[in-house]
């Protein structure tokens, strides 16, 4: 059960907060901004200041996607090289923690773009990026839980991927 949800929890995990950021970050904020104005005005307003709505937006989905990807090479790579889940979870943590960083360089071109075109302040005005930066601090915490727990005690946090068979044998082989 812990393979499992390690090696599919992870990607699941980076897809839910990538699909966050997209979401609120290429739709919701916009909206939010200027909360009169379709999507079509906007993108529109933001086209007079040499701005692409479109274009940041698929900006968003193109990091989301690589986050998505690394995560899913991380469990599949991880599994086949039989790498100790511990190893596999601070990868998954690591992309957790470094979506902060990334939604903020991501949403910084279209806050701007937005204080330009419209004449409001280029900060963010929904709950969904704390939601985000929550979820990266989370992240951060478990990942120093799960690093020091290994350094303290020489032995990761979650097991090998072996089958109780094979740790046995190794027990047996050792003795």
């Amino acid at each position: 059960m812990r393979t499992r949800t390690v090696i599919l929890g992870g990607p699941l995990l980076v897809a839910l907060y990538a699909g966050i950021m997209v979401v609120s970050l290429g739709w919701l904020e916009p909206q939010a901004a200027v909360p009169g104005l379709t999507r079509t005005e906007i993108a529109q307003g933001l086209d007079h200041f040499g701005s692409d709505l479109t274009a940041l937006t698929w900006s968003l989905v193109v990091l989301g996607l690589v986050g998505v990807g690394l995560s899913a090479v991380a469990s599949t790579v991880g599994r086949r090289a039989r790498l100790q889940l511990s190893t596999i979870a601070t990868l998954h943590l690591g992309l957790l923690v470094l979506g902060a960083p990334v939604s903020f360089f991501a949403a910084f071109p279209l806050g701007m773009d937005m204080a330009d075109a419209f004449g409001v302040s280029g900060g963010l005005r929904t709950p969904w990026y704390m939601v985000l930066l929550w979820a990266s601090g989370i992240s951060l915490l478990s990942l120093l839980a799960l690093l020091f727990s290994t350094i303290r005690t020489g032995q990761p946090i979650t097991p090998s991927q072996e089958s109780g068979a094979e740790r046995r044998a190794a027990t047996i082989h050792h003795h």
